[in-house]
Formats: C-alpha cells, structure tokens, sequence
C-alpha cells in the first residue's frame, strides 16, 4: 500500500527550508551583535551553534519519546539510523562553518545541492537508473555548484578557498543523510532526530574541549544564538516529515528554494550582495537541480490514464 502523501511533503520543504534560513540568518545576527557591544573581532566557531542546537533538540526528542510506545529497532535500523547521525552532524558541521565564512546564499546553495548526490547514491545503491533529461539535469546541476564555487572564491575579496571547500562538502554528507531516512520510515521522527542530537551535542563538545570555545559575553548575543535554535528544531522536524511523506526524488529538489531563501533574508537584513558568476552558478542549479526535473515529472504525470495519475497511484 502507497501511504505517500507527496502535497504535504512539498508543504513541509518549503516550511524546512524557510526555517534552515531563518537559522543561518539569526547565528549571523548573533556575531554582529557581540561584535558590536563588545569585541569588534567575535567569530562563533561551527561548535557553538551546533551544541546549542543538538541540546534542544535532544531534549525535545525526549520529551517527544516520553509520551508515546518506542518499537525496538532492528539490526538494519539500527545502522541506517546511526548513519543519519553521523553523516547529518558532519554535514551540518560543514554547512556552519560555511555560513560563519562565506555569505548566506552560497552556503545555503552548497548545503542544498544534495539532490544532486542523493541521485547518484540512488543510482549506485537502488538499482535507477537516468535518461537523458536527467543526465543533462545531473550535469547541469553539478557544473551550477561548481560555478557557484567559482564565484565565491574569486568575487569576495579575502575569501579563503578552502572555506569554499568546507562548505561544498555539506552537499553530499546532508545527501547521505537524506538517503538514509527514507530506509527508515516504520519508526517515529523524534528517534530519527534523536540520533542526529546526541551525535551532534558529542561531536561539539569533544571539538570545544579540544578547540576551545567561542561563546558571546553579551546576554543579547546569547539571546540571539539561543533563538536561532527554535527554527533549526523545527526546520528538521519538517524535513523528516517531508522525506517521509513522499519520495526522495520528488521532494528533495524543493531544496533549491533554500538559497533563495537565503539570499533574500541576506539582501534584507545583512546587506549582502553576491558576485554575478555566483548567482549565474545558482541560477544554473535551480533550473536544471528543480525546474526541470519537475517539469520532466509534469511531462510523464500528463501521459499516464487517470487513472494512474490519480494521487496514491503508482
């Protein structure tokens, strides 16, 4: 039985996607304000927002889990649920310290460039297989990151490659995480979370400890970086609902709104602006990562029967 529900995972992107950029948007918030009451060199480091971000959202989890039955995991389970932990954390320790270094939208563009990965995994791992339209949308999406990274690179004085680099590896760890998900869906969202939590609350702590920490003095600093994780929790409830109610391959471009989102919230509130090869890169990426695959999908959804093409139907 077919229990996608494909309008309401679109629903829960976008609401994720808005949310991850009302995040990012808040932890810069949070350096220009220390920065401006007290230390005018303040830089937050990756670990300081993730810590904050995994103890919430661990404890959520837990009070989540404390109100209803938990099923006892199975072996396979058990792998991919770990496998979500690790590679989220990982993705998610690259995707902030591109947003800390490099402006929003690029950050959010290479963080959001996992359906790209999350194709090829499909194909190396579940047997698809890709015609034409899609092997010109894989390439063109490809070569729109790597233009975006060009861009970054060579249009922002004083940006550090190796930033660029850091923050391009987000894309295919967070498609490894999203790929492992979807091999999850007999148990409840809050375990799914839970997992990416404790990995994240050990990995931070284990790096300040080793690093050295970077929180704000001010308490308006801290009340900003303490906000900032109110919308990450929800952005990730919503993304696990979306990969849950509806299949990767229609859900997963709905990333692509992410940077625009971004860059919006950046033009707005950060007066950012982003060199033209970048934007020409994440122009690039949002046609051939989001439009045309959707547009394929309309192509083949209008040739089925009605009743084929009827929701529920496979």
């Amino acid at each position: 039985m077919n229990d996608d529900r494909p309008l309401l995972a679109l629903a829960y992107m976008l609401a994720a996607q808005f949310c991850f950029s009302t995040n990012i948007l808040l932890l810069r918030i949070t350096e220009q304000s220390e920065r401006a009451a007290l230390d005018p060199s303040f830089h937050l480091s990756p670990w300081e927002a993730m810590l904050c971000r995994s103890l919430l959202l661990s404890a959520w989890c837990f009070y989540k889990l404390r109100q209803g039955p938990v099923r006892r995991l199975e072996g396979k389970e058990n792998f991919w649920l770990w496998a979500r932990g690790l590679s989220g954390v990982l993705s998610l320790s690259a995707y902030y310290y591109g947003v800390l270094h490099i402006p929003l939208g690029m950050a959010s563009l290479f963080s959001n460039s996992s359906p790209l990965y999350i194709t090829v995994l499909a194909i190396a791992f579940s047997g698809e297989t890709v015609n034409r339209w899609g092997a010109l949308a894989l390439f063109g999406g490809f070569a729109g990151v790597g233009l975006v990274a060009w861009g970054a690179a060579h249009g922002i004085e004083g940006m550090a490659l190796s930033a660029v680099l850091i923050a391009a590896l987000s894309g295919p760890l967070s498609a490894t995480a999203y790929f492992s998900i979807r091999q999850l869906k007999r148990i409840r969202n809050e375990q799914i979370m839970m997992s990416l939590g404790l990995a994240g609350s050990l990995l931070a702590i284990t790096a300040l400890c080793f690093k050295g920490e970077h929180f704000p003095r001010t308490g308006l600093a801290w009340f900003w970086l303490l906000l900032s994780s109110l919308p990450a929790i929800v952005a990730q409830e919503c993304l696990t609902r979306a990969f849950r109610a509806g299949p990767a391959s229609q859900v997963a471009p709905l990333q692509y709104t992410g940077p625009l989102f971004s860059c919006v919230l950046a033009w707005l509130f950060l007066q950012e602006s982003i060199p033209a090869l970048a934007l020409g890169g994440i122009a690039m990426v949002v046609a051939f990562g989001f439009c045309l695959p959707y547009w394929q999908a309309g192509k083949k959804l209008a040739a089925l029967p009605a009743e084929e093409a009827a929701p529920g139907k496979r």
